[in-house]
């Protein structure tokens, strides 16, 4: 029993796995992933022993990604609060994330300490709004252009009435000439 894992450390990993965010700790210098938590490797389809060791550009590979580990390479790196990303899951489908990146060192080691959450509702939500939006702002413009030809023609409906009136008085005129003996 002298090789038990502390009860700390069992407490530790039991948070990290119960957590309702993917979680993964990767290592600056190899840029490999060095821990991850159950919902990191269950949305992500990977085992927990695939997923450790596995370099983070596998599965942060967008252009996003692609910048922000490229930056990481150079040593700069950057501490992000709800970043759009993109994760690529080990069936080659990719899942659109906002993550929160922290940074740690721990020894001589520098670590990027990744907080994500899978974001598909979110965005098929505001796509749908979006969507929805367009078509009132459509109907809006239809009834506003509706509106507006219905005004024109009341518009030339009375120019017409006034002509109207105007030749009848014109005529009136000439009739009361014609009466008056003018022939």
């Amino acid at each position: 029993m002298a090789n038990a894992e502390p009860l700390d450390s069992i407490l530790a990993n039991l948070l990290m796995d119960h957590c309702n965010e993917m979680l993964l700790a990767v290592n600056v210098s190899t840029r490999s992933i060095v821990a991850a938590n159950a919902k990191a490797c269950r949305l992500l389809g990977y085992p927990w022993e695939d997923m450790v060791g596995m370099n983070i550009e596998a599965i942060e590979s967008g252009l996003t990604g692609m910048f922000y580990w490229q930056e990481v390479a150079n040593g700069n790196i950057q501490e992000l609060e709800s970043a759009e990303s993109e994760f690529q899951r080990s069936d080659g489908s990719t899942m659109p994330v906002e993550k929160t990146v922290s940074k740690d060192i721990i020894g001589m080691q520098h670590f990027v300490l990744i907080s994500a959450r899978d974001i598909t509702s979110r965005l098929h939500v505001e796509d749908e709004l979006a969507r929805v939006q367009k078509k009132l702002a459509n109907r809006d413009f239809m009834a506003k252009a509706k509106a507006e030809v219905i005004q024109k023609e009341k518009d030339k409906a009375v120019q017409f009435e006034e002509k109207i009136r105007t030749l009848r008085s014109s005529l009136e005129k000439i009739d009361g000439l014609q009466a008056g003996g003018i022939s």
